[in-house]
């Protein structure tokens, strides 16, 4: 049995759309955890997608016959369930999300993490972390759905999403300076959590500056699914400029929704690191999406181009990539016959 805990968000749904296509309710249920930072509830829509789904409370009755993925580990407390079923040599994948990477250069979490049987991430993200020994296996569990893609390319308006979050990682001010000369177009800023007063005071500064107060709205609300789904819908494009890459659910979902999605396709975390290839960008390739364009053309392009380069584009996408159903079906029959041997 494979259990799951993640928490309460628009990734509990794409988990249950992905379990539900595999047909997997009798090895897989989903333990969903409250979180803090927004109000808005998932947990119906998961429901509908894959049962099997249960809310987390108090202690789970787990035995060493049965493997836990965790979906991401963003608390203390999310850590402190890690321990504790190492501690009960429990089996554990960790299925690592944008901002859990911080955790893998920290000396003192090293022994703790280096105790996981599995780790689901993209290529190249150990590179910054050869300490970092779990065998990792490049897989996506997230689904977002959609149908038919090209009918999405004529309800496009101009408008165009920056970032996923209010996480200073988000780049802003870069994404900021860069659309001023975009005069006919509005903008998105998602503002729904990882936020403080003085970031937002700080956005609020830059917007005054650049002058584009009128033509950015500052999403401060957890969205739904759906209507996350409904403002990419109508977006043209979304930009992303992380030099760590967060966000890959909404560059997914836009990208499947006939956005144009532009992010980093080198990055530099530090001064003192060298540069790589973005893996946030390598592992939307292995998942088929390979119209994902530079974000750094933006500079030397006019508004003009720029509607011109976007225009009635439709985005490439395989049918066989390392998140259809038959692959995540053969990853969870060699996790089987490798925990289980």
């Amino acid at each position: 049995m494979f259990i799951h805990i993640i928490a309460n968000c628009n990734h509990a749904v794409s988990l249950a759309k992905c379990l539900r296509q595999i047909d997997a309710h009798e090895e897989h249920i989903i333990f969903i955890k409250d979180v803090r930072y927004h109000s808005q509830d998932y947990m119906s829509e998961v429901v509908k997608n894959f049962p099997s789904t249960r809310l987390l409370s108090g202690n789970l009755n787990i035995t060493k016959s049965e493997c836990v993925i965790i979906h991401g580990i963003f608390s203390n407390e999310d850590f402190n369930i890690l321990s504790a079923l190492l501690n009960m040599e429990i089996k554990v994948v960790w299925n690592v999300w944008g901002g859990d990477s911080r955790l893998m250069g920290n000396a003192e979490l090293l022994p703790t993490l280096n105790r996981i049987s599995y780790l689901f991430c993209a290529p190249g993200e150990l590179l910054r972390y050869p300490d970092m020994i779990v065998p990792v296996i490049n897989c996506n569990l997230y689904n977002a759905g959609l149908d038919d893609k090209s009918a999405f390319v004529s309800m496009k308006e101009k408008l165009i999403v920056l970032g996923n979050s209010a996480d200073p990682s988000n780049n802003h001010e870069y994404l900021l300076s860069l659309i001023g000369k975009f005069t006919s177009y509005r903008f998105v800023i998602p503002f729904s959590y990882n936020a403080t007063n003085d970031y937002m005071l700080r956005i609020q500064g830059l917007l005054r500056e650049y002058s584009l107060e009128d033509r950015v709205d500052i999403i401060t609300r957890m969205l739904s699914f759906s209507d996350y789904a409904d403002l990419l819908r109508k977006a043209k494009a979304v930009f992303f400029a992380h030099n760590r890459q967060q966000g890959l659910g909404t560059a997914r979902l836009a990208y499947e929704l006939g956005c144009q999605v532009f992010m980093k396709k080198i990055i530099k975390q530090a001064i003192d690191i060298p540069t790589q290839v973005n893996p946030g960008y390598i592992d939307l390739v292995q998942m088929g999406y390979v119209d994902i364009h530079e974000i750094t053309i933006i500079e030397h392009m006019t508004e003009d181009e720029f509607s011109i380069f976007t225009a009635n584009r439709i985005n490439a996408l395989p049918e066989l990539a390392n998140n259809s159903p038959r692959e995540v079906s053969r990853i969870f029959s060699v996790l089987k016959r490798e925990l289980w041997r």
